[in-house]
């Protein structure tokens, strides 16, 4: 009798045991989101483009961003601002962007102030006064000189771009 009361307890023991294991919550995972990488990045007519190079001039009242890869396709925004905010682009505005794919035979430029129906905007999000640098997005209607064919940038990127200010500093850019 008493060794059957002693199964008992320990048969008790293990069920509660087993029963507290099992609910036991499993541990978290930690997911490290994946870091933007840096410089300018788009999506131009529906090819993923990222720029080797990235490099902004800020003046008196705007910057000028200018971006670059190995492939002979260059990208500059004329911003009409020096901080934070949204800048529409298209012809009537004073924010502007081009941009030159020297790729093809021959040069293929496409420009936003070629028309007033096609919005865009460039869009600061950050202004990094110590690092000098910025961040941003935007999305771009542009149109060749011919006004046949719209190119489209979506998904764009700035981050982390360097820049140096003519008015205030003595500095030069540094990759």
């Amino acid at each position: 009798m008493f060794l059957l009361t002693r199964l008992k307890f320990v048969g008790f023991f293990v069920l509660l045991i087993g029963g507290l294991v099992a609910c036991e919550k499993p541990a978290e995972e930690t997911v490290t989101p994946t870091p933007e990488p840096l410089g300018v990045s788009a999506r131009i007519g529906n090819v993923d483009w990222k720029a080797g190079m990235a490099y902004a001039v800020e003046d008196t009242g705007y910057m000028v961003l200018t971006a670059y890869d190995d492939n002979g396709k260059k990208l500059t925004m004329t911003i009409a601002g020096v901080g934070k905010g949204k800048f529409i682009v298209n012809a009537s505005t004073a924010s502007r962007v081009a941009y030159v794919d020297s790729s093809y035979k021959g040069i293929k430029t496409y420009h936003s102030e070629v028309s007033d129906t096609l919005l865009g905007f460039i869009e600061i999000t950050a202004v990094d006064r110590v690092k000098k640098t910025f961040s941003g997005k935007f999305s771009l209607f542009l149109e060749d000189a011919d006004l046949k064919n719209i190119l489209i940038l979506e998904n764009g990127l700035i981050n982390q771009v360097p820049f140096v200010n003519l008015a205030m500093d003595d500095s030069t850019i540094v990759y």
